[in-house]
Parts: C-alpha cells; sequence; structure tokens
C-alpha cells in the first residue's frame, strides 16, 4: 500500500522551517550594523578588530550552515517519524516501483518510492542549505534588516507567483518547487526535459549554486576588504 507515501509526498513547502532559516540568515550580519547612524553600529568596533572581518565572516557563514542542516534534519526528521507512526510504512510499500503509485503515473525509470524518499530528502536539505548562505549573503551585501528581508522573500516571491499563474514557464522557473522537491519531480515526469524524468533538477540545482555561490563571493569581498 503506496498511500502513505503519496501523502508524505503531497505535503506543502515546510513554511516554518523556510521561515525560520529566512529570518536568522537576515538577521546573521544586519543586526551588528544597526544603529542610530552610519558610525554608531557594533560593525565599526568588529571592523576596527584584528579579526573582525575575515575570521567573522567565516565564523557568521559556519554558523548559518550548522543551524540550516539541524534545523532542516530535526523538522524533517520530525515530520517523517509522526508520518511513520501514522501509517505505519511497511518495507513492501519503500521497494515498491515508484510507477506503481498514481502519482507517478508519468514516470518510466527504475527508482522504487524508497530511493524516491532519499532523492527528495536530499533536495530539500540541498535546498535548505543554499538558500541560508543566499539569505546570509545577502545580508551580509545589504547589510540592512528591512532591504535584505525584502529582497530574500521578492527572491523566491516572483518565481512563486508565476508558478501560480499555472503558466508552463512559471512552473519551470518555480524556485519553491525546486525547495519543496517533490513538486519539481513531479514537473519533470511531465515534460520529460533533457531525455530523463529527474533531468530538471540539474539545472536547477546547478543555477542556484552558482547564484548563490557568486553572491557568497561578493559578499565576502565587500565584508573582509
Amino acid at each position: 500500500d503506496t498511500y502513505g507515501c503519496e501523502q508524505y509526498f503531497s505535503l506543502p513547502l515546510s513554511l516554518p522551517l523556510y521561515a525560520a532559516l529566512l529570518i536568522f540568515g537576515v538577521s546573521l550580519f544586519c543586526v551588528d550594523f544597526q544603529g542610530k547612524g552610519k558610525n554608531d553600529s557594533f560593525a565599526q568596533i568588529l571592523f576596527a578588530s584584528k579579526k573582525g572581518r575575515k575570521e567573522t565572516f567565516g565564523a557568521k557563514i559556519a554558523v548559518s550552515v550548522v543551524f540550516s542542516l539541524i534545523s532542516s534534519l530535526a523538522f524533517y526528521g520530525v515530520q517523517m517519524l509522526l508520518f511513520l507512526r501514522q501509517y505505519g510504512f511497511s518495507a513492501e510499500a519503500f521497494d515498491a516501483p515508484l510507477f506503481s503509485s498514481k502519482m507517478f503515473a508519468n514516470y518510466s525509470g527504475s527508482l522504487n518510492l524508497g530511493q524516491y524518499l532519499l532523492l527528495i530528502l536530499a533536495v530539500r536539505l540541498l535546498a535548505a542549505l543554499l538558500v541560508s548562505l543566499f539569505v546570509a549573503s545577502l545580508s551580509a551585501l545589504l547589510r540592512r534588516l528591512l532591504p535584505s528581508l525584502f529582497v530574500s522573500v521578492l527572491s523566491l516571491g516572483i518565481p512563486s507567483a508565476l508558478a501560480l499563474t499555472g503558466a508552463e514557464v512559471g512552473r519551470a522557473v518555480n524556485i519553491v518547487g525546486w525547495l519543496d522537491g517533490h513538486t519539481l519531480a513531479l514537473f519533470s515526469m511531465e515534460t520529460d526535459l533533457f531525455g530523463k524524468d529527474v533531468g530538471v533538477f540539474a539545472p536547477f540545482t546547478v543555477f542556484f549554486i552558482a547564484l548563490t555561490l557568486a553572491l557568497f563571493i561578493t559578499a565576502r569581498r565587500k565584508f573582509v576588504k
């Protein structure tokens, strides 16, 4: 019986998790630049210290990475345990071919439900990590709470809004669907991009890694100069 697995995959994006990552990441650097005037902030003292730039930037980024991984593992771990308790997934269900479920009727590959579950969890963990690095780097670059929060929400909101229109281009650029993993996988199976059922994961992942890396390098250069 694959009903329990289908219910798990049908869960919406974990908004509480991403809200926590967003708030934590935005405040990570911005808090040091809060003050009544340009020269009235903790950042002025920080930058004047011997290890206030390069070491501080590295430490804050490391904290961001650790926070995202621990939060994601805890959130998705508890979520999975609750579903296991409610539906009691059997080993047979995890070994069942993915296409045996109506939800994956468009899939023609060799993955089973257990392997697909691991794939989705890996995508979600990577997505949470990249979002944390993206927001933290943005915070270090903009240095102000409201602008950092606004740009972060806008970066995720515009692609999501396009996806809600139902247009094909909107679904293709749905960043939130990538964060969720499953939504993007279903779209990939329907379109069969690059000749593979889940081939659309590759360009999304490469694009977001490149974007996050570019923002990270720019923020680091500005912070440690």
